[in-house]
């Protein structure tokens, strides 16, 4: 009886686990408008990130630069860069810069396909 109760527990305890790691991995499309860099701030950093990548002297492979300082949503321009010196200098945040920004996961279940739902 007592082996039950400790696999029981140890169930639980990697069942609980499994779940709070799920449920962190969805945090990672949570990010700050305006962030180029991903370092949680809006500062001056994320201004030259957008310059160096316009430039072409970095590369911004992964899209991620572009997600989070595509301020105007029309791609990665200059009047990107020049929103968020706006929002740096206190003269305008009219694209809510410095926002915390979630997207919802895209589900590619067919929208007809009927739920499973287990019999016990």
């Amino acid at each position: 009886m007592k082996k039950i109760v400790i696999l029981a527990a140890a169930a639980f305890v990697a069942a609980v686990t499994a779940f709070s790691a799920t449920a962190s991995a969805g945090s990672s499309n949570t990010y700050i408008k305006g962030d180029a860099d991903g370092n949680g701030t809006v500062n001056v950093n994320d201004v030259t990130a957008v310059q160096r990548v316009l430039a072409e002297l970095d590369s911004d492979s992964d899209g991620k630069i572009t997600k989070r300082a595509d301020i105007d949503g029309g791609g990665l321009s200059i009047s990107d860069a020049t929103a968020i010196q706006y929002y740096l200098a206190d003269l305008s945040n009219k694209n809510n810069i410095g926002e915390e920004i979630v997207e919802t996961p895209k589900t590619t279940r067919d929208p007809y396909e009927l739920p499973f739902i287990p019999i016990n």
